[in-house]
């Protein structure tokens, strides 16, 4: 894996969508502290490949103009599949938001390298989700939020409420 291929375009679009639909004030803030040389349009696109390092100085900066870590988990669930009709008839005809997760574990190389991701059904309808970085790469809480709520819209196309 190229040392700036850690995370694709689709971990950077839910934040980069989110601070730009707050302010263009907030989101050029963001990139200021975070170091970013790509504007928010850049990173609000599926090909857009960031580092460990770039993603991490994005969702810190975020974290900050948002107004804490925590705020990045509705970054995360914010973005809607609004005006995507197929990719959510695809996604209904899964079947069921743990079959989704599953099939979002299968394709996590395509998407954050860098980590691994497991999916264990615990009852029908709950699943647990757990994401690891290697060594090398510690994890960051901003992350985290930022993360679980990307997941938690996995139940919206069921017809179920965002997820915890």
């Amino acid at each position: 894996m190229a040392d700036d291929h850690h995370f694709s375009g689709i971990t950077t679009v839910f934040v980069a969508s989110y601070l730009r639909g707050r302010s263009d004030e907030m989101g050029h803030r963001a990139l200021q502290l975070a170091g970013e040389s790509r504007s928010l349009a850049d990173l609000a696109v599926s090909d857009c490949w960031s580092s460990y390092r770039q993603l991490r100085a994005l969702l810190e900066a975020a974290a900050e103009v948002l107004g804490g870590p925590e705020m990045l988990f509705e970054a995360g669930s914010a973005w809607t599949l609004d005006g995507i009709e197929d990719l959510v008839s695809v996604i209904q005809a899964m079947g069921s938001p743990g079959v989704l997760l599953r099939t979002l574990e299968q394709m996590n190389d395509l998407a954050a390298p860098l980590l691994t991701m497991t999916t264990t059904d615990i009852a029908p309808n709950e699943s647990v989700v757990e994401v690891g970085f290697p060594a090398e790469f510690p994890p960051f809480i901003e992350y985290c939020h930022y993360v679980r709520g990307m997941l938690a819209q996995c139940t919206l196309s069921f017809g179920f409420p965002l997820a915890d």
